[in-house]
């Protein structure tokens, strides 16, 4: 017998109205209800909520004033049910008349026995059932023309209730919590976020957690990922957890075979993109008032797209036509730009034919970084294999995409032919600044890395200008000096 404790209050307090010691008709004051009928009204409902009204008992008689009731079964299945077909609570007396024997404990075993024998009474004999959706917004749902009598009553919301019409209208209010979901992201320290920075094939841990609330069933939890995420099977892990997370510090494992259906949403390509997660009513009534928590893996594929949101979305369905509010979580993945280049300011030219390598913290071989082949100017971050060597083309730049926030080393490995190559390291550091990418270089934010170089030095070749110079300088020399001898000759002669 499973005990269930969605019964709201009110239904303690009509339900101890019929606990009867009346074994016959009451006389004194005594009214007939033959040709009477009541109603019910329920406040609190929700528009698209249906609700089921079983009627249980009959009441023959009743006098009002001194709270006296006679009932009786509302029919022959009724009647062989408490004639003691496994019910403990309510009975037949020798009279035919229906005789309580409760407490505040048991009653709500008692309801939920009622609720689950009036819905298979019901699909023989229908005329203990009336069905009334909502469909106004005022909160109020009244149901009328009911003959007097004790009810159970359940909705698609889920709350079960139990009252009387012997009044012979009764009202009650609606007694449900709404429930609530949230989400967040879990790195390896165990700390939590709502957004991270992440660089491509990261596997992402991901928790939702939801809390259940009395009187609601029909939970479904909806999961959607963004472009350029997929869902990942942990190795060793269940792929996607379900527990249940108790005030004591428990954790109850959910049965994925009992406790709820799991339904992967896949695209074209074979990923899949979303999942839902149907609960079932009987395990969502032992956690009432608990929080289950789901948790699951997504990895980073070389679709994300680079400095925007790539978001993971979830929501709760719950009654019939209720949901939660959206929660989401966001992850980032940058791409750092390099522009080489020569040239003063406002005649800068791009140059191609530049080689870089690119570390992550420190300049160590194990932090080199791999990519794909470069698409255009766009290298890809590869992070089990590709080439180390990044060359600029003609448009001078170098695009890096799918990295994470972090620090990152810049080394160019060879120069342009007839340029001169960097002789130290770039230091880069991309931080995240809400929703936006920072870069770094030198302590200055940039834009991007600008990467200048500069043309080497012109030197002379052997026999060039140079040592002709020297030849023309050697020879006006002599001449010189052979003038210089002629003319003191000519002198002495004289």
């Amino acid at each position: 017998m499973k005990l269930i404790k969605k019964i709201a209050a009110i239904m303690f307090a009509f339900m101890m109205v019929f606990s009867l010691s009346t074994n016959a008709k009451a006389n004194t004051g005594s009214q007939t209800t033959s040709g009477q009928t009541g109603s019910i009204t329920i406040k609190n409902v929700k528009k698209g909520e249906t609700y089921n009204v079983y009627k249980v008992l009959t009441l023959d008689s009743y006098d009002k004033a001194n709270n006296l009731y006679s009932y009786l079964p509302a029919n022959d299945a009724w009647k062989a049910y408490f004639s003691g077909e496994g019910n403990s609570y309510m009975h037949l007396n020798a009279n035919g008349y229906v005789e309580t024997s409760y407490t505040d404990d048991t009653a709500q075993v008692l309801a939920q026995q009622l609720i689950t024998k009036a819905k298979e009474i019901a699909k023989s004999d229908s005329t203990i059932k009336t069905t009334v959706p909502v469909t106004d917004d005022n909160g109020i749902l009244t149901i009328s023309g009911l003959s007097l009598g004790y009810y159970v009553i359940d909705s698609t919301v889920g709350t079960l209730c139990a009252l009387t019409t012997n009044d012979p209208n009764a009202t009650f209010e609606e007694k449900h919590d709404e429930p609530t979901i949230s989400k967040k992201i879990t790195d390896n320290s165990g700390s939590d976020s709502t957004n991270e920075t992440v660089k491509i094939g990261d596997i992402i841990t991901y928790d939702i957690n939801i809390d259940v609330k009395k009187g609601v069933k029909n939970y479904i939890l909806y999961d959607k990922l963004g472009k350029g995420l997929k869902y990942y099977d942990y190795p060793g892990t269940t792929k996607f957890g379900v527990d249940v997370h108790y005030t004591n510090g428990t954790i109850k494992h959910a049965d994925p075979n009992n406790d709820y259906r799991l339904v992967l949403d896949t695209d074209t390509k074979g990923d899949t993109k979303g999942f839902t997660l149907t609960f079932t009513d009987d395990f969502i009534q032992l956690v009432e008032g608990k929080q289950i928590t789901v948790e699951y893996y997504a990895t980073v594929t070389k679709e994300a797209d680079v400095d925007t949101a790539i978001n993971n979305t979830a929501y709760l369905k719950y009654g019939a036509a209720h949901e939660t509010t959206h929660v989401s979580t966001s992850v980032f993945t940058y791409q750092i730009p390099v522009y080489k280049f020569t040239g003063e300011s406002g005649h800068e030219r791009p140059l191609s034919g530049a080689t870089f390598k690119l570390y992550k913290d420190t300049k160590d071989d194990r932090n080199l970084l791999t990519f794909d082949e470069k698409n255009v100017d766009v290298y890809t971050y590869n992070p089990t294999t590709g080439v180390t060597d990044l060359v600029s083309g003609n448009s001078g730049y170098i695009r890096l995409n799918g990295l994470s926030a972090g620090t990152y080393i810049l080394e160019e490995t060879k120069a342009p032919d007839g340029y001169n190559k960097l002789e130290n390291t770039i230091k880069i550091v991309v931080t995240k600044n809400g929703e936006a990418k920072q870069i770094t270089k030198d302590r200055d934010v940039v834009e991007q890395i600008d990467v200048k170089n500069n043309s080497g030095s012109l030197l002379p070749s052997t026999g060039g200008m140079g040592t002709t110079l020297i030849y023309l300088i050697g020879g006006a020399l002599v001449l010189g000096s052979g003038f210089v001898l002629a003319n003191k000759k000519r002198a002495k002669a004289k």
